[in-house]
């Protein structure tokens, strides 16, 4: 497994989502995967789980990083650290809000029409 992270790591590999559902058909790596202890509940949102930058393909470390997050029970101090993160980010969302609001109102406006994508 070392050596494939290597390779996919060295030779810069990008798996693209349709590739990745073709592994998610392949019951090997599935079986592998459950063999780990991988979360497969929901397999079939998982590339987007794993894909952390949303660029459309999954690095060799969104991947192997993403499938070590998901492996065992959801902890206690996993749902704090994601409240944390989000508490974290709302405040530096505000902050940019009001930074805009001080400096830039036209660009504030369009800021608040944008509506994300997911």
């Amino acid at each position: 497994a070392e050596a494939a992270y290597r390779i996919l790591q060295e030779d810069k590999v990008s798996i693209s989502r349709e590739m990745f559902a073709l592994w998610l058909q392949d019951t090997e790596f599935t079986t592998m995967l459950e063999e780990a202890d991988v979360d497969m509940s929901d397999k079939f949102r998982m590339f987007d789980i794993l894909d952390v930058d949303m660029g459309g393909e999954l690095s060799a470390d969104e991947l192997v990083t993403g499938l070590m997050q998901l492996r065992g029970d959801v902890s206690k101090g996993d749902i704090v650290a994601i409240m944390l993160k989000v508490r974290h980010l709302t405040y530096a969302i505000d902050e940019i809000q009001q930074t805009l609001k001080d400096f830039c109102p036209s660009v504030l406006q369009e800021f608040r029409s944008w509506k994300p994508t997911l």
